[in-house]
């Protein structure tokens, strides 16, 4: 009985979690509650009948949260920008990517269309506003005069003028035929936050963190009037269609809508638990669109303030309506820009129209909508697109229906909608510890009546999701977990992978730890792993039938040639179950390196088993010490990353001495520095005297940190680094953070070098040259000029499978024969932070 009550309960979790359903099996007060959410949810089904969004499409591709959305003019193409410091344009009826357009220094925080659709206005975080050709992607010219972060952009109608507002107070209005400031707006206190611009062009709506809004006559740039009432910094305006309403949207939770002409509050909207970030009416004016931070997306009837619908979902940052008014664009911090269909009553009828039915009539939908096979492009597109949306709708729609959690159409809808979240697992962050957790509750409730190898799959499925994803800690969780549940499982086939689980979690926590290698070679000699201390090495886990193996050969072969003198080795663990092809492939690809396999084994090698090796290929990447480096490396990266392990170190020749940062660092090397995350720091540098790239240095408790796009607060430049000797070479230990997505090239800050005579020489940072982001995604890309000298990682870095970098950059003095009294640090790219870690100076030979 307790058995089946609490099978019963896990079943309320999956129910509560994938559908919102389930209230009947709920305990009488949360039932209660559940049964007030329903009553809600139908009254605005109620007042729905005016209008409604479903989910259209979902649209991944950017890669952090996405700030903006907007349609064109014609509602053909749909712009996105955000925290990549990208802009991309989708088809907005296929979904299908146009161009992205890479330039700005920064967050990207607004774009907008001229009125002929030609051109695009963009404004970010590094100060400036760009301008492209919408066809070529041509960068057409950089705007300047801002002296903040701008944070919006609106053309006039007429194409004349472009209005934008910034963290600097000021809302500027540029003459678009020479591209001049012809007005500067001043009187907001705090950052103009967002511009509306009404439907005559005359007036402009500024909103301001310091709580107002503000209204612009636009031809004269002068101040009509100044509109308060909401308690907190105001996010968002927008205008009726008719002009003569605009809806402001504040930190407080609230939209006041406004009479332009009295410049009253007319209605108040809650219904928002968090800050209301983005606005936008329907053509009608009759509707009122809003999101916010609390993950809602909310639609309002302005003439009566009712809440028509209101759709959960990720945190939301923008919105935008098409100009017919039937579809809707959100962007939100996942980095998906979700379409959805605005209409009246239950959705426009199609093939993807969920039916209404039994739960057996649902399955039935659903079997035969996976068995559509599209006959044109344009019905695959759409497909694509709209049948995993009706698929889903279709599953939870059977589990609110379905009382008998073990019948078949149940079961399927379950499957359908793990298999959903599963999939969804490398792009959406925020959902990867639930998933995993609502695949442990469904095998968990299986497993009363025995588990069987097919719903085994979506543990194996899981795990290995999550593993791809490069979070080895959520993926290490998840075998674990379903190692237990196999051990205890029935069934033979389900029990014999628990060793292969345990080793898959035994391999991903292997960083930075020793890798124990055992085996056979070739010719029957057992393998010595002591013999490759002090050497580089990859482990590579493959087989004759792999195809991606074959594939990656030329590649391992042409960096064992050029870096085995220099103390690169591989050694290979063969997979094969026919012994015969392996020597046959060997003896015609005649590899230099050693093959480990183990005769009559079928195949089942006990390296594998270890080290719970599914697919092949599968590496590891040994430093000198036998510790494993890296869990996924090869082709090009492996080549670019050994060139730079394996460089020659700096040699220097004189007396090294180390200088005292600690009088003027600023951040703690062990607690995070420049965010909330209080994991994110250089925990696993020890303090102390450490030989990197051939240079001592004295790394201190503390290092120089200047502010960044992350870290708005920090100096932008450290002066006076006591020096007080002449010197022949500097080195410093230094990277930068904050500076993915920034171009080779740039210069990102410099060392001001300061003679006693009073002279002074610059050393520049340049990223590709002289560093790159510590946390650099890709860290196989070298540096010209610097060397790499460490890799590590931290809590926060190992939850993504990161490495993190630090470089040393060495440069010599013009004027060796000069008393150097102090260096200065300091930034000259607005959204980069450079990190110096440690100094060395090399002395003047006698």
């Amino acid at each position: 009985m307790n058995c089946w009550f609490h099978v019963r309960t896990l079943w309320m979790i999956l129910l509560l979690a994938l559908v919102g359903a389930g209230a009947d099996m709920l305990p009488s007060s949360t039932a209660a509650a559940a049964e007030n959410t329903t009553e809600e949810a139908a009254t605005g089904a109620a007042a729905s009948s005016n209008l409604a969004a479903t989910v259209f499409a979902e649209l991944p591709g950017h890669t952090g949260a996405v700030r903006f959305v907007a349609f064109s003019p014609d509602g053909e193409t749909l712009v996105s920008a955000g925290a990549d410091r990208t802009i991309r344009l989708w088809n907005a009826t296929t979904g299908e990517v146009r161009q992205t357009l890479s330039g700005h220094g920064g967050w990207v925080f607004a774009v907008t269309f001229s009125p002929d659709g030609k051109t695009l206005a963009s404004a970010s975080v590094d100060h400036t506003i760009k301008l492209w050709d919408r066809n070529s992607g041509a960068l057409l010219r950089t705007l300047t005069d801002h002296e903040d972060e701008v944070f919006s952009v609106v053309f006039t109608p007429d194409g004349k003028t472009l209005a934008s507002s910034s963290r600097d107070t000021t809302v500027k209005l540029w003459d678009v035929a020479s591209w001049k400031v012809r007005a500067t707006l001043k009187g907001h206190t705090q950052s103009a936050r967002n511009l509306a611009l009404s439907p005559d062009a005359k007036t402009l709506a500024s909103a301001s963190y310091d709580g107002t809004v503000r209204l612009w006559d636009v031809e004269t740039g002068e101040a009509r009037t100044t509109l308060k009432g909401q308690s907190g910094q105001v996010k968002s305006v927008a205008f009726s269609p008719d002009g003569k309403t605009l809806a402001s949207a504040s930190l407080d939770t609230t939209i006041r809508l406004w009479d332009i002409g009295s410049g009253r509050t007319t209605s108040m909207l809650r219904g928002h638990s968090g800050d209301v970030r983005s606005l936008a009416f329907t053509p009608d004016g009759r509707t009122l669109a809003s999101c916010s931070y609390d993950e809602t997306l909310k639609l309002w009837d302005v003439p009566s303030g009712r809440q028509l619908d209101s759709k959960a979902g990720e945190r939301r940052y923008g919105l935008s309506i098409s100009p017919d008014g039937k579809r809707l664009a959100s962007a939100d911090s996942s980095g998906t820009i979700t379409l959805w269909s605005l209409h009246k009553g239950p959705g426009p009828g199609s093939r993807y129209a969920v039916p209404d039915g039994t739960p057996a009539d649902l399955l039935a939908f659903v079997r035969k909508l996976k068995d559509l096979r599209p006959e044109t492009d344009q019905e695959a597109a759409e497909y694509r697109l709209r049948a995993p949306t009706a698929i889903s709708a279709a599953a939870k729609k059977i589990l609110k229906l379905e009382k008998d959690q073990w019948s078949e159409a149940f079961q399927a809808a379950l499957r359908i909608l793990l298999e959903d979240r599963i999939r969804d697992i490398p792009s959406d962050e925020s959902q990867r510890q639930q998933t995993l957790n609502l695949v442990q509750t469904f095998l968990t409730a299986k497993a009363a009546k025995g588990l069987k190898p097919q719903e085994f799959e979506l543990a194996m499925s899981t795990a290995r999701a999550l593993e791809s994803a490069e979070q080895p800690l959520l993926a290490v969780e998840a075998y674990e977990s379903f190692a237990k549940l196999a051990a205890k499982s029935g069934d033979e086939r389900i029990v014999e992978m628990a060793n292969l689980l345990k080793g898959a979690a035994r391999r991903l926590t292997l960083f930075r730890k020793p890798l124990k290698l055992e085996g056979t070679t070739m010719d029957g000699q057992p393998f010595d792993w002591s013999a490759y201390r002090g050497k580089i090495v990859l482990v590579d886990f493959w087989a004759t039938s792999c195809g991606a193996c074959r594939a990656e050969l030329p590649n391992l072969k042409r960096d064992y040639e050029r870096y085995h003198d220099r103390g690169f080795d591989v050694v290979g663990i063969s997979l094969d179950r026919d012994r015969k092809a392996l020597e046959e492939f060997l003896e015609e690809e005649r590899l230099p390196w050693v093959t480990l396999h183990e005769k009559d084994t079928e195949g089942n090698q006990p390296m594998a088993t270890r080290y719970g090796v599914m697919d092949t290929p599968t590496v590891l990447l040994a430093d000198k010490e036998g510790k494993v480096l890296l869990l996924r490396v090869g082709g090009e990266r492996l080549g670019r990353l050994l060139g730079q392990l394996l460089d020659e170190p700096y040699a220097p020749q004189g007396n090294l001495t180390c200088l005292d940062l600690q009088p003027k660092a600023n951040e703690r090397r062990d607690v995070s520095f420049h965010d909330d995350r209080g994991d994110n720091s250089l925990v696993e540098l020890s303090t102390g005297e450490h030989v990197l790239a051939g240079v001592k240095f004295a790394v201190g408790r503390r290092v120089l940190q200047l502010s960044g796009a992350g870290w708005n607060d920090g100096p932008r430049q450290i002066a006076g680094i006591e020096v007080d000797r002449k010197f022949a070479n500097l080195y410093v230990l230094h990277a930068a953070c904050w500076a993915q997505g920034i171009p080779d090239g740039t210069n990102l800050g410099h060392y001001q070098v300061h003679y006693a005579d009073g002279s002074h020489a610059t050393v520049p940072i340049v990223q590709g040259e002289d560093v790159r982001d510590w946390w650099d995604a890709d860290d196989s890309l070298p540096v010209s000029r610097g060397k790499l000298a460490w890799l590590g990682t931290n809590p926060i870095a190992r939850e993504s499978g990161n490495l993190i970098r630090l470089y040393v950059g060495k440069w010599e003095n013009p004027h060796p024969e000069r008393q150097v009294a102090s260096i200065d640090f300091v930034k000259t790219d607005d959204a980069v932070g450079p990190l110096c870690v440690a100094m060395t100076v090399e002395e003047t030979k006698p």
